[in-house]
Parts: C-alpha cells; structure tokens; sequence
C-alpha cells in the first residue's frame, strides 16, 4: 500500500479486515473464517459492480494482502458518542491478514491501519469492521459489536487491541460454533480443524446474506451509470 493512499483522506472510506492463521496451511480451517467470509464478501462486491479488483501485497505490511472497491455506500451503526455512520465512501478497503498467526493480528495490521488513520478525524472519515470467528455464536451466525464490548477470549482481537488502542473499530463475530469439551486441547483442534461441506455451504449462503445486510454495501457507480442508460 503506497503513501498516496493518504490523498484519498479527505473523504470518508472504510475498511474491512478479514483475521487468520497463513494461508494456504490453514485455509477453510474454522479460524480463518474471517477472511473466508472477506472473500465471498468481495466475490459479491465483484458481481454487483461488474469489476473484479486482485488481492495485491501491501508494502506496508508482508503478511497483509488487501483490494479496494470505490464509490461504495456503506451503512453502519453509529460508533459511541458519535452521529449515525452512513456515509458515501470514496474508497472501500478489503484487507486479507492471511500471512501471519492470529495472535499478531494487531502487529500485522497495526502499520495499515496506522496509515490510513493518518490525518482524519477517525470517527467521522474512516469505519473499521474486523471479521473474525467466534465460539459462543451457533455455526454462521453473525453479530456486529460496537468498540468496547467484550472480546470474548480471542487472542487476535486483544493484539488488535493492544498494538492499536487509539483506532475504533467494530468487530464482525462469525460463528463456528464450539465442541463438547472445553478442553484447551481439544477447543484448539476444534478451531484448526476444517469445515465440511454442509457448514461451507451454510457461509456462503445464509452468513454471506448475513454479512451482506449488516453492512449494507451499495455500488454508487453501478446506480449512476444505470441511471444514464
């Protein structure tokens, strides 16, 4: 991600950012379901606009990978203390944390989000939404959670928290359900094991759709160009 990336500042953007363990050794694996559901997230972003936008390397950062949509209208709950955040975002960020392990989030994604926090009022220009998986949510069910709520044991979050205190962000909960025991063992292998077909199945239908409403993503672009056919 290049330093020009700060011109774009003066208008309001957001970000999305998809949390894993590396790829390709982990993938489908119950923990990365963060960027799984950043992916279908983007597939759909693609479909509705009628591009398709590459992952490319971010300078900034080895282990993050990310794409950007623009003229994205993007309706979210208000952060606290702070007006109603619908906006019209010049730039929507898609950033892939899939090169690093979950409990360095906040290290890995600490000098993006540094960059784009550059010079901006955070609460009024710019939105994070990180997506990650959550144990005590049924298989893909959704909650979106305000700043400030409770992490709920997740060690990525708490890096996140910990590496970048002063960056407001929601957290996206995608749920994958968790095992009869509570076993440390045997909850570690339940969230680096791998999701059968049914539950793939089940993400990319209904906890896409899910996803889909909560943050209400609509192409600006595509409107205005329809409008003038």
């Amino acid at each position: 991600m290049s330093s020009s990336l700060r011109g774009t500042l003066s208008k309001r953007y957001a970000c999305l950012t998809g949390l894993a363990n590396p790829e390709p050794q982990y993938k489908n694996t119950r923990h990365n379901v963060g960027v799984l559901m950043l992916d279908l997230f983007k597939e759909r972003l693609e479909q509705k606009s009628g591009s398709t936008m590459r992952y490319k390397p971010s300078t900034k950062s080895k282990y993050v990978h990310y794409c950007s949509f623009k003229d994205v209208n993007v309706n979210v709950p208000p952060m606290k203390g702070t007006n109603p955040n619908e906006f019209s975002a010049s730039i929507l960020y898609l950033l892939r944390s899939d090169g690093n392990y979950m409990n360095l989030s906040g290290e890995t994604i600490r000098p993006i989000w540094k960059e784009l926090s550059r010079g901006t009022q955070v609460s009024d220009q710019l939105t994070h939404i990180v997506l990650h998986d959550e144990l005590s949510l049924p298989l893909g069910k959704v909650q979106l959670r305000v700043p400030g709520r409770s992490l709920r044991g997740h060690n990525g979050l708490k890096d996140i928290l910990r590496m970048c205190p002063n960056i407001p962000h929601y957290n996206l909960a995608i749920g994958i359900g968790r095992p009869d025991s509570h076993e440390p063992r045997d909850v570690a292998d339940y969230v680096l094991g791998k999701f059968n077909h049914e539950e793939l199945e089940i993400l990319h239908t209904k906890t896409l759709d899910h996803v889909w409403r909560l943050v209400q993503p609509h192409i600006l672009r595509q409107e205005t160009q329809n409008d003038r056919a």
